[in-house]
C-alpha cells in the first residue's frame, strides 16, 4: 500500500486505487507502515461511515473520480463493440472467471489454488471496472482472444520491443512478453527483412597530404 499511495505515478495505479488516490489529493499527508500489534485502538467507526454522513463534497468527489475512471476506459484503443467482445470472452473464460471471483470475494490461499498462486503477486493490481477485468489500466485478455490480439500487435511487423510497448498501452495476460517474442521470431516476413543486409559503406582513401583531395576536385 505504501508504494501505491506514496511513490507510484497515478497512471501506474489500478483504477480502483486511482479513485482512492484522487480523493486524497486534496490533503497533504505522509504514509508509513505501522505493525498490526501496535494498532491497539483502531477507530472502526471512522473507517465505515454511513450514507447519511456523506456530505456534498464527498458526493462530488465520488462523481469526479467516476468520470476519471470512465475517461480511462474510453482512452483504450478499442471500439465499444470490441470491448463488449472482450467482456463476453472474459465471462466465458475459466481463468478470467476465477480472477473476477477473487477480486470480488477475496483471494484464497495461494497454496490451495493454482490460479491464485500464479496471479498472487498481481492481486493488488487486478480490478473489475464496468464489467471488464483489468490489470491497472490494461485489459486482461482471455485465452480465446490471444491469437487475434497478438496479430493486431504485430500487424505492422515491428520488432519485439515495439510490440511490447504497444501491449503495455492496452492489453495484458500472464506470459504476454514471451508470447510476443515467440511471434516476432517466427514471423517469415520479419526474418526475411532481417536477412536483407545493406551493402557496407566504402571508406574514402586517406589523402597523402593536406588538401590533396580538395585540389583534385578543383581540377
Amino acid at each position: 500500500m505504501i508504494p501505491l499511495l506514496g511513490h507510484k505515478d497515478l497512471s501506474e495505479l489500478p483504477v480502483r486505487i486511482q479513485r482512492f488516490r484522487l480523493r486524497l489529493m486534496q490533503f497533504s499527508y505522509t504514509i508509513s507502515h505501522i505493525p498490526g500489534k501496535e494498532l491497539i485502538i483502531p477507530d472502526l467507526l471512522s473507517r465505515h461511515p454511513t450514507c447519511d454522513s456523506l456530505t456534498f463534497e464527498d458526493d462530488q468527489s465520488c462523481f469526479e473520480t467516476e468520470l476519471f475512471v470512465d475517461s480511462v476506459l474510453k482512452s483504450l484503443p478499442a471500439t465499444d463493440k470490441k470491448l463488449q467482445e472482450i467482456r463476453s470472452k472474459q465471462m466465458s473464460d475459466y481463468v478470467c472467471q476465477k480472477l473476477i471471483e477473487f477480486t470480488k470475494n477475496g483471494w484464497p490461499d495461494s497454496e490451495t489454488c493454482e490460479i491464485s498462486k500464479l496471479y498472487w503477486k498481481f492481486q493488488g493490481e487486478i480490478t473489475v471496472n464496468n464489467g471488464l477485468l483489468m490489470r491497472n489500466d490494461r485489459l486482461i485478455i482471455s485465452s480465446e482472444l490471444k491469437p487475434d490480439i497478438l496479430a493486431r500487435l504485430h500487424e505492422a511487423h515491428q520488432g519485439i520491443n515495439k510490440c511490447r510497448s504497444r501491449a503495455k498501452e492496452s492489453v495484458w495476460w500472464l506470459g504476454i512478453s514471451k508470447d510476443i517474442e515467440n511471434l516476432v521470431k517466427s514471423c517469415d516476413i520479419c526474418a526475411k527483412m532481417q536477412n536483407d543486409k545493406r551493402e557496407p559503406l566504402i571508406a574514402t582513401p586517406f589523402p597523402d597530404r593536406c588538401w590533396f583531395r580538395f585540389v583534385l576536385l578543383a581540377w
